[in-house]
């Protein structure tokens, strides 16, 4: 089967997918041109950028299954539009369920930018703790869930969830041999005597895992299968106070601590069945209901599949004090918060049939007859879904193309192919859009919205600063057309979410890898063959701008600052994790002052930046690689490793006072950070 006109490169395989989609789609048989409805306002004219961010409530349950309905439609309709050539030389990183008189803008003291994973104060007080570790997180008090907190003279480490499997757990072959299911080992959330340094002890256990929160005595355990609060003042004994069950097939997004207020997101695929009322949570025994007028969905059409609903809920009885629900799309969402706001950033689809119509009406109307031209304006004025423009679409350029004696088809799909890969170009920020949804934590509602093009890569791509917004995104035609022509920009927005200010095209023909924001700087990687690190001013919101850049070979898929100059990058270089330091003091030429491989292939780092602990007094950074810990020394112009940690499987490391605890997955040793000798260990 010879590939459509505006497919080329198009296996025959895919091509007859897609025709199948387009019939099942359209019913029986193509679409008849005498079933078309014409609208009232027919308009020749097809542009692509016709999305709005504004958001609103449902006015019933009707209007929830409508919306959703069109939803899906539009979704098919893009399926059909799919990108049409394959190009393996761009990489998609792995997601993250980022001289001295030439200064010309300012950088806040790191301390005062983001945690770097102390505390001192804002724990209990404790008369032989000087200083203790907290986890590594985006904001500076605004805690992170993780696997292990610390609070200075405890550690409360939950177990990943493993299994004993034994020598017995196959099917028996050999004579006295029998089957023995596995069993679960180590499932428990241990609470651990951190003090002394060289007599850890287990005190006691609470029979859920999951990531935890930690606020006063307060412990709270996100479980698969709900949020459940303990009272661990008296660590051998923890009992339960509340738990919240997840209901309706709901799931943990994300969550925050802040101001001793937890801030949780959950996400419910949607069906046609009960699309609403929505019932997230089971609070002591009660249904936390929530009515189909109260939640938010974007004026424009997208292809929505998942509510996701944000809750203020207060840690001392899991009570639900606030609450707003929206709809977006799955898999491309992205939580972040400041202390302002809760962001919700989503991926918008534009109409995939305005993209297409688009480029054959304004930049392939040439290759094409007159009369088929036309046609296609008509469609366009037609009132049909998405699906039905693109069967149409399909349907008329396929039966010209069928038409053309091989020469011709040959040099129609030569043309082609060029003109998709200069209107990809031009209009490479038009193929995808991140909307964004604002919600004010003083009252807890939609206050804002607005848009950028292109898609986050991570939490760490969004960051409020100074009443703006800053947002790096990338933009790619590949989707649609099937090029590398990608783009990557970062967009300051004001506090009404309107644009003032840019800085594009960073690395062209590559993607985002990292992104870090601190204060009145950004730091961007992109990566395709080499690892182009940008340094970005973004002292005045309205002319932000690149100040240098640095290519070396390998990527960077976490950034951290080390000091206010000394930007540390965790990632890949081949097969190997790389570390480098990044000297930025002079912003217009950023250096890398060191580098390191380490002999395993992959960091946690790299897609959990909880996995990192930075420890400035001491000089050394912890980090898991493969199934071993590494304790790294740094200086301006080094780095060194000082300790491999081999004895347990290495997952996270806290410090207090002068001690490293090296946390695996259900045991832990104790190193003495003068001389990283080990003093200490436990068995969970």
């Amino acid at each position: 089967m010879p590939t459509l006109p505006f497919l080329p490169r198009f296996s025959w395989q895919h091509s007859l997918l897609i025709l199948l989609i387009a019939a099942v789609i359209g019913g029986a048989g193509w679409t008849s041109w005498s079933l078309l409805k014409k609208t009232d306002g027919y308009n020749p004219s097809v542009t692509t950028n016709q999305l709005s961010t504004e958001v609103k409530k449902f006015e019933s349950e009707q209007d929830f299954r409508d919306y959703l309905a069109r939803a899906r439609s539009f979704a098919a309709g893009a399926e059909l539009g799919l990108g049409s050539r394959t190009t393996s030389n761009v990489i998609t990183p792995e997601p993250a369920d980022n001289s001295g008189g030439a200064t010309s803008f300012s950088v806040e003291p790191i301390g005062q930018q983001l945690g770097l994973g102390e505390a001192t104060s804002s724990g209990p007080t404790i008369s032989k703790t000087d200083r203790y570790s907290t986890t590594n997180v985006q904001v500076l008090g605004i805690d992170e869930p993780d696997l292990v907190k610390n609070d200075g003279t405890q550690l409360y480490v939950s177990t990943e969830n493993t299994y004993d499997y034994g020598y017995d757990t196959i099917t028996p072959t050999l004579p006295g041999q029998k089957y023995v299911p596995p069993v679960k080992i180590n499932n428990a959330t241990n609470i651990i005597k951190a003090l002394p340094a060289d007599t850890v002890a287990k005190l006691g256990s609470i029979d859920k895992v999951g990531n935890l929160l930690l606020t006063g005595s307060t412990l709270v355990v996100f479980a698969s299968d709900g949020m459940y609060a303990y009272d661990i003042s008296a660590p051998a004994t923890p009992k339960e106070v509340w738990k919240d069950v997840y209901g309706q097939q709901n799931q943990l997004e994300t969550a925050r601590l802040m101001n001793n207020k937890l801030y949780v997101v959950t996400r419910r695929y949607m069906y046609d069945a009960a699309p609403c009322p929505l019932k997230p949570l089971t609070v002591s025994g009660q249904e936390f209901s929530i009515p189909c007028t109260e939640i938010y969905h974007p004026v424009s059409i997208v292809p929505a599949d998942v509510t996701y609903t944000a809750m203020v809920i207060n840690p001392a009885n899991g009570q639900v004090e606030k609450s707003t629900t929206f709809i977006a799309a799955s898999g491309s969402s992205v939580v972040s918060m400041s202390a302002q706001a809760l962001y919700l950033g989503y991926t918008v689809t534009p109409d995939p049939s305005s993209i297409w119509l688009n480029f054959y009406l304004q930049d392939a109307a040439d290759l094409y007859p007159a009369t088929l031209i036309d046609h296609l304006r008509k469609v366009n004025g037609y009132d049909l879904s998405s699906t039905a423009k693109m069967t149409e679409i399909e349907y008329l350029l396929g039966e010209y193309y069928q038409g053309l004696d091989s020469a011709a088809q040959k040099k129609l799909s030569d043309d082609m192919e060029q003109r998709m890969d200069t209107y990809a170009a031009v209009h490479v920020r038009e193929f995808m859009k991140t909307g964004l949804i604002k919600i004010s934590l003083d009252t807890f509602k939609v206050v804002q919205t607005g848009e950028v093009p292109g898609q986050l890569l991570n939490q760490f791509a969004i960051d409020e600063f100074d009443g703006h917004l800053r947002v790096a995104t990338s933009s790619s035609g590949g989707w649609w057309f099937g090029t590398d022509n990608s783009v990557n920009d970062v967009y300051v927005l004001d506090q009404n979410l309107k644009r003032v200010g840019s800085v594009l095209d960073l690395g062209k023909g590559e993607r985002i890898y990292s992104v870090r924001f601190l204060g009145n700087r950004g730091y961007v990687v992109t990566f395709k063959q080499v690892d182009p690190f940008y340094v970005l001013d973004l002292s005045n919101p309205k002319t932000p701008a690149k100040k240098g850049e640095l290519k070396i070979p390998g990527y960077s898929s976490y950034l951290h600052p080390i000091s206010d100059n000394l930007i540390l990058g965790v990632g890949q270089d081949g097969t190997k994790v790389k570390v480098a330091l990044f000297n930025v003091t002079d912003p217009t030429n950023p250096t890398e002052a060191a580098s390191q491989q380490l002999t395993c292939g992959w960091s946690a780092i790299q897609t959990n930046h909880h996995a990192f602990l930075l420890d400035t007094k001491h000089n050394a950074f912890f980090m898991p690689a493969g199934n071993q810990g590494f304790v790294v020394s740094y200086t301006p112009t080094s780095l060194t490793v000082a300790k491999t940690i081999s004895s347990i499987t290495a997952k996270r490391a806290v410090y207090i006072n002068d001690n490293m605890y090296v946390i695996g997955a259900h045991d832990l040793v104790v190193l003495r950070e003068t001389d990283w000798q080990q003093i200490g260990s436990l068995s969970f």
